[in-house]
């Protein structure tokens, strides 16, 4: 059950992803490999340098938006392509360690760059078996 898949008819100008999985962990998890997906192929990028991640929200759609957003920061600031996304979230708190690559040591360069994640179509709902998240980002 668990995966993501991109969706090409939500925004013209923008990306979109859908998100499922059993829990919640699993979830953010595959957030961020399908954000990082994006601009480029993330099994092609190591894990050698890590970045400790630790939020609290009110809501856990809060906690989504907060969790994307700072992936997007560590990007931006520390120069890396994001690879391995180890978290765990409990009710609205998460932590654990992200992992990637600097853009300098990657030889694909980023078919695109994510600028920010917006809250157009953003949601997270309760599944029989799980959960789902769509999410879109402005290019």
């Amino acid at each position: 059950m668990a995966g993501y898949r991109y969706l090409d008819d939500i925004a013209i100008s923008d990306a979109a992803f859908e998100v499922t999985a059993d829990n919640y962990s699993k979830l953010f998890q595959l957030a961020g490999k399908a954000m990082f997906g994006i601009m480029l192929d993330t099994n092609e990028v190591s894990a050698d340098r890590q970045f400790e991640v630790e939020l609290s929200e009110e809501t856990i759609e809060e906690l989504l938006y907060a969790y994307l957003s700072e992936l997007l920061y560590i990007k931006d600031v520390e120069g890396v392509i994001l690879s391995k996304f180890d978290v765990t979230v409990d009710k609205s708190d998460l932590s654990g360690t992200v992992s990637g690559s600097k853009f300098t040591d990657i030889e694909q360069a980023p078919d695109v760059d994510i600028k920010a994640v917006t809250l157009y179509r953003f949601d997270i709902k309760k599944l029989e078996d799980g959960y789902q998240a769509v999410v879109v980002v402005d290019l």
